[in-house]
């Protein structure tokens, strides 16, 4: 199953290259990975601001890639 997820995300961030996928793939990523990143960042640095400061910043990184 995780080299299934592996694939399926390298193929998502694959098709962040193609302007009439980007929106989709973006999309996608965020709804597979921002939930369980969000509950880490709040757990590690116990502050819902910073938290949610810093996944917009990472998944802002991810589109300047």
């Amino acid at each position: 199953m995780l080299a299934r997820e592996n694939r399926a995300d390298r193929d998502l961030l694959a098709r962040l290259q193609f302007p009439a996928e980007r929106d989709e793939a973006f999309e996608a990523l965020i709804a597979r990975h921002a939930p369980r990143l969000l509950g880490f960042l709040r757990t590690y640095f116990r502050d819902a601001a910073t938290a949610e400061d810093l996944l917009q910043q990472v998944f802002l990184a991810l589109l300047q890639t």
